[in-house]
C-alpha cells in the first residue's frame, strides 16, 4: 500500500489493513491490471496493490512481535501483470535468516494455493519467534523482480500447533463438503467465521463419500483450536456401509515430515444403540489410533505428529470402522503441515538492537542493510564481520568497518554495547568531539582506527595504557585538533631546530679548538685565525670517525677525539639537547676560546 494511504477495513472480510511503508525501507508500489481472476473471482482490495523490489538482492520487512508467541504468518502474491510484461516471477521467501519457500508463479500447485487463479500464491506458516523482532525477506534469485501483495500476522493460542522443533509450513487446510463450489468465493471459509482468519478450502469427493451436516451448534469452547461453526457443523462419511473413509494428496516436498491436525465432532444425534468408532491409519502402515469416537456435538482435535515420510510425496489417510461400530467413520476438517526446520539462529538480539541504534544515529542508508545483519553470510551487511562458527549459536558482531561511511557527529556511545567487538574502523568520516573513555574498557578490542576525522581533546589514558602494553593498535592520524597529534607535530619541529643548533655549535667548537693550538708566535697565531673555516656535519663525522671516541663529558655535552688531515688531532665538543646550559652560553664560551 502506498505510504500516504490510510488504514482501512476491507468490506468483504471485515479485516483492517494498513500501509506496509512503516515496516520496510525499500521497494516501489504497483497496482495489478486485472480486476478479477481467470475464474471470475473478484480480488479483495488489499490484493489489488503490491510492492515490488527492482533494487537489491534481499529486501526485508521488519515486524515487532512477542517472543514465544505462536503466529500465523501469511504472505500473498498476486502478479496481475502489474508491470505490463506478462513475465511471472520466481524468487525466494525467507523467514529471518532461514529459507521459507520458493515463489514460482510459473508452477502453481493446488496444495496450499487458496486463490483460484493462475497468477496467485499464498504461503502460510505457523511460527514462534525467538526474539521481539521478526524479518520476512524477499530474495532475488534470477532475472525476475520479487514482489508481494500482502503480509498478514495473527497471534494464536500457545497450546495449539505445538512442535518440539521447527515451524509448521501449511500444505493444505480442508473442510469436507460434497457440494462442488471450489471455484467460488463461498468455498473459502475465513474471518469473520474463523476468528484467526485461517483459510479453509472445501474438499469434496462425489464418488467415494457423501456429507452430513447439522444446524445444532457444536460446542467449540472446549477445544483450543477455535474451530468455526461453518466447518465443524459439516462432515464427510464414506459411501457404502463397510467402506473406509480415505483421502490421499500430493505434497510439494517428499522429504517433509508431515504433521496432521484432524478435527472431529459427532454432529448426528445418536440412538443408544448407535456407535461411531474407527481406527486411524496414516500412510497405509502407521496406526495412529485403534479406536476413536468423535465427541457428540463437541469439537475435538487429533494431532498426528510422525517422522514418517510420504512415499514419493503421496500421503494418505484412512479411517476404518471397527467391528463394534454401527456407523461409518466421519471427518469434519483437516490441516496438513510440513515441518520446516529453521536451523540458522538469528544474530544476537542485543547486537542487532545496538546496530540499529547506531544506524539510526548516523542515518546510515545501505542497500543491503536489511534483514539479519550477519546471516546468511552471503547477505551480511556491508561493513560488518561476524562470528558464524555454528548455526545453532547466535552470531555475534566482531568487527565494524565504517570507513568512508560519511558519518557525522560524535562517536556513538552505543558502540560500547557490542561487547564482542574486536575491530573498530571509523576512519575517513566527519566525526567530531572527544575520543570516548568507553573504548578503553572494551576488553576484546585490538584495533581502533579513528584516522581522518575531526576529533579533539586528548586520548584517554586507558587507551594509551593498552597501546603501550601492546594490547591494541590505535590509529589517530589526520585529527589535527587531537592534543596527541599537536604534540607529535611540535616535537619534530623542536627536534629539527635543536639539531641545526647542535650542528652549528659543533662547527664553532671545531674552529675554537683549532685556534687553541699552540703557535710559535703571535704572527702564526694570527695566521691560523685568518685561515679558520667552517665544517659541515658530514665532515665532522669524518673527523671524529662517526663520534667513535669520547674524551669526556662537560656541562654542554660530550667531547670527542678527532683528526684533521690525518696529522692534526682535535677535540670536538658537542652541545647536547639535554644540556643544562643553553646555546647562548655555548656561543659565549666559543668567543672566549676563539683568541687562544
Amino acid at each position: 500500500m502506498p505510504r500516504n494511504e490510510s488504514s482501512y477495513t476491507d468490506e468483504s472480510t471485515g479485516l483492517n489493513f494498513s500501509s506496509d511503508a512503516g515496516f520496510i525501507s525499500s521497494g516501489k508500489s504497483g497496482t495489478i491490471k486485472t480486476e478479477d481472476s481467470d475464474f471470475g473471482v473478484k480480488y479483495i482490495k488489499p490484493y489489488k496493490q503490491l510492492r515490488y523490489f527492482p533494487e537489491g538482492t534481499r529486501n526485508c520487512y521488519n515486524l515487532t512481535v512477542m517472543q514465544g508467541t505462536h503466529y500465523l504468518i501469511r504472505a500473498v502474491f498476486i502478479y496481475g501483470n502489474y508491470d505490463d510484461r506478462k513475465q511471472k516471477a520466481k524468487f525466494d521467501l525467507h523467514l529471518g535468516p532461514n529459507f521459507w519457500a520458493t515463489i514460482n508463479l510459473e508452477e502453481i500447485l493446488g496444495a496450499g494455493n487458496y486463490i483460484p487463479v493462475q497468477d496467485g500464491i499464498i504461503e502460510e506458516i505457523i511460527h514462534m519467534p525467538k526474539s521481539n523482532s521478526l524479518d520476512i525477506c524477499l530474495v532475488k534469485t534470477g532475472p525476475t523482480t520479487p514482489f508481494i501483495s500482502a503480509l498478514e500476522l495473527r497471534p494464536l493460542r500457545d497450546d495449539t500447533y505445538t512442535t518440539t522443533t521447527g515451524s509448521l509450513k501449511l500444505i493444505a487446510r480442508w473442510y469436507f463438503n460434497n457440494v462442488d463450489f471450489s471455484d467460488s468465493p463461498e468455498s473459502i471459509v475465513r474471518y469473520p467465521y474463523d476468528v484467526h482468519d485461517r483459510l479453509w478450502n472445501v474438499n469434496f469427493d462425489d464418488y467415494e463419500s457423501t456429507n452430513i451436516n447439522t444446524t445444532t451448534p457444536v460446542n467449540t469452547t472446549v477445544n483450543a483450536f477455535d474451530l468455526p461453526q461453518a466447518i465443524i457443523s459439516k462432515a464427510s462419511i464414506p459411501k457404502g456401509a463397510g467402506k473406509p473413509w480415505s483421502r490421499s494428496w500430493l505434497i510439494p516436498n517428499q522429504d517433509d515430515d508431515v504433521h496432521l491436525y484432524l478435527h472431529f465432532a459427532e454432529i448426528q444425534a445418536l440412538k443408544p444403540s448407535d456407535t461411531r468408532e474407527f481406527s486411524i491409519l496414516w500412510n497405509k502402515n502407521t496406526i495412529i489410533s485403534d479406536y476413536y469416537s468423535p465427541l457428540e456435538f463437541m469439537a475435538d482435535t487429533k494431532p498426528i505428529r510422525t517422522s514418517s515420510k510420504c512415499d514419493g510425496g503421496v500421503c494418505s489417510l484412512d479411517l476404518t470402522r471397527t467391528k463394534w461400530s454401527t456407523l461409518p467413520p466421519s471427518c469434519n476438517a483437516m490441516e496438513v503441515f510440513g515441518l520446516l526446520q529453521l536451523l540458522q539462529t538469528e544474530t544476537d538480539e542485543n547486537d542487532v538492537t545496538t546496530l540499529k541504534n547506531i544506524q539510526a544515529t548516523y542515518r546510515i542508508q545501505k542497500t543491503n542493510w536489511q534483514g539479519d545483519p550477519c546471516v546468511p553470510i552471503q547477505y551480511m551487511w556491508t561493513g560488518l564481520n561476524c562470528s558464524n562458527m555454528f548455526p545453532s549459536i547466535p552470531p555475534r558482531i566482531i568487527s565494524l568497518d565504517f570507513s568512508n561511511f560519511g558519518l557525522n557527529g560524535t562517536i556513538s556511545s552505543d558502540i560500547q554495547y557490542l561487547n564482542q567487538l574486536q575491530k573498530l574502523d571509523l576512519s575517513n568520516n566527519n566525526l567530531t568531539g572527544k575520543v570516548p573513555e568507553f573504548l578503553g574498557k572494551m576488553k576484546l578490542l585490538t584495533v581502533i582506527n579513528l584516522s581522518g576525522n575531526n576529533l579533539s581533546g586528548s586520548i584517554p589514558q586507558s587507551l594509551r595504557k593498552m597501546e603501550k602494553n601492546g594490547l591494541i593498535t590505535l590509529l589517530i592520524k589526520g585529527n589535527e585538533n587531537l592534543e596527541d597529534n599537536k604534540k607529535k607535530l611540535l616535537v619534530p619541529i623542536l627536534a629539527s631546530a635543536a639539531s641545526v643548533g647542535i650542528i652549528i655549535a659543533v662547527l664553532l667548537l671545531i674552529i675554537v679548538l683549532l685556534l687553541r693550538k699552540k703557535k710559535p708566535s703571535k704572527a702564526s697565531r694570527s695566521s691560523m685565525v685568518a685561515n679558520k673555516r667552517s665544517y659541515s656535519y658530514e665532515e665532522v663525522a669524518v673527523i671524529t670517525n662517526n663520534f667513535e671516541r669520547p674524551l669526556g663529558e662537560g656541562g654542554f655535552g660530550v667531547v670527542y677525539h678527532g683528526n684533521i688531515n690525518d696529522n692534526e688531532q682535535v677535540a670536538v665538543k658537542v652541545l647536547s639537547e639535554s644540556s643544562a646550559q643553553g646555546y647562548r652560553q655555548f656561543k659565549a664560551e666559543e668567543k672566549i676560546l676563539g683568541p687562544l
